[in-house]
């Protein structure tokens, strides 16, 4: 394994009402429908960006602090943003017996890009691990963690999707549709 998500959103960005009004849709008959659509959209946008909208929780695993995977320059590096706290950072040291990490002393984040890096805290190097894979585990939240954060144009996005699902004369997403939801997601990207 190598970076996955372990605990699912389970809050929407949109509001039944704002998905529903986005696609000319009255009255309550399809809420379930739009209400799981609204879901499977925040999945899809995720997978093809990269990103988390709401809150979800994500372990990383890796063969060392040093994994070619997921490090730059000694910064392991999470890229699914917004980034929101380290909830576990633990690894074997060379005898395997497990040792856990603490923010502040044993490591830092920066969070000032696109992307999350950690790194050894200051004049400081990661510890030695064992030679066994995934002797580092890293367990992280991200996503927002209210709806009123998401940015606007993610949500447009989510309501874009819901719209095309409801309609029936649609079959599938085209390649002008996909173009369209790129050219909407590039906009903006800002992770509070």
């Amino acid at each position: 394994m190598s970076h996955v998500r372990t605990v699912a959103p389970t809050l929407p960005a949109v509001t039944t009402e704002e998905a529903k009004t986005r696609a000319d849709i009255t009255g309550s008959a399809d809420d379930v429908e739009v209400d799981d659509l609204v879901l499977e959209a925040q999945a899809f946008l995720e997978a093809r960006y990269d990103i988390a909208i709401m809150t979800q929780t994500w372990r990383l695993t890796m063969d060392g602090f040093y994994d070619p995977r997921h490090t730059v320059n000694d910064a392991i590096v999470l890229n699914r943003p917004p980034f929101g706290s380290v909830s576990s950072f633990t690894y074997l040291d060379t005898a395997g017996a497990s040792q856990t990490l603490v923010d502040g002393t044993d490591y830092q984040i920066d969070t000032d890009g696109d992307e999350t890096r950690v790194r050894p805290y200051h004049a400081t190097s990661w510890p030695a691990t064992r030679d066994d894979m995934n002797s580092v585990t890293l367990t992280h939240t991200a996503g927002y963690t209210e709806s009123e954060n998401v940015p606007l144009n993610w949500k447009e996005a989510i309501k874009q999707y819901v719209k095309l699902r409801m309609d029936p004369m649609c079959t599938e997403m085209t390649d002008d549709w996909l173009r369209g939801m790129d050219a909407l997601m590039s906009r903006n990207l800002v992770y509070a």
